[in-house]
């Protein structure tokens, strides 16, 4: 027979216990702010990025825990000199997607500097 371990707080252990009414209300005060700011689109889900490889390179490795296979990366530039390699496209194949790491594909550039803001979504 298989047993499966269970694990009672699989998110993380409860809060502690509470010492008095006032405790109870700074706890709940901050799951409330935390909930609020997340409908508000305010969860770190932005990532600077900056392409300074002045070379032929036409990839780009982008590594972040926060990626899975099902994410969505919403690319904007933040700077003048990203716009001309944003307008010619940065993609990422299906292929080229695994849970941390995602190598986007673009045009070459011999621009420095170029700044974008990645927001990763999922």
């Amino acid at each position: 027979m298989l047993r499966l371990p269970i694990n009672a707080f699989p998110y993380g252990a409860p809060p502690p216990p509470f010492r008095d009414l006032g405790a109870v209300y700074d706890w709940a005060r901050r799951m409330w702010d935390g909930l609020i700011q997340v409908r508000h689109g305010k969860f770190d889900v932005n990532v600077p990025v900056e392409f300074d490889s002045a070379s032929p390179t036409t990839t780009t490795v982008f590594t972040d825990p926060r990626l899975t296979v099902q994410s969505q990366v919403i690319i904007s530039p933040i700077n003048a000199t990203a716009v001309p390699l944003y307008e010619n496209g940065i993609y990422a194949f299906e292929a080229d997607r695994t849970d941390g790491v995602w190598t986007f594909t673009h045009t070459s550039s011999i621009t420095t500097g170029m700044r974008f803001l990645f927001t990763i979504i999922g």
